[in-house]
């Protein structure tokens, strides 16, 4: 017998996770020195956002700030350039 948690069995909570805890993902847009919002391909919880930029992991509040359903925009001083690699990692919200 697995273990549970709550009435949820381990498989459930890896089902869950693997279904919704979403990890170097590519925004849709991509980086090229003046966009500065991005979309999620998903709604996410808020606070769950993660942001990597050029490869250093970007600051909440900071660096962007969450727009929430799915987006986020950088501070000005932070827009990646033209083939600067952006990922994001996020809690996918559930419908």
């Amino acid at each position: 017998m697995g273990i549970t948690f709550g009435g949820a069995t381990q498989a459930t909570i890896q089902e869950y996770v693997v279904e919704n805890v979403k990890v170097n993902v590519s925004p849709l847009e991509t980086p090229n020195g003046t966009i500065d919002t991005f979309t999620t391909p998903d709604e996410y919880v808020p606070g769950t956002l993660d942001v990597i930029s050029g490869n250093i992991n970007q600051t909440p509040n900071h660096d962007f700030y969450e727009l929430l359903p799915n987006q986020f925009k950088f501070v000005t001083l932070k827009i990646p350039g033209v083939g600067e690699i952006v990922r994001v990692g996020y809690v996918k919200k559930l419908q």
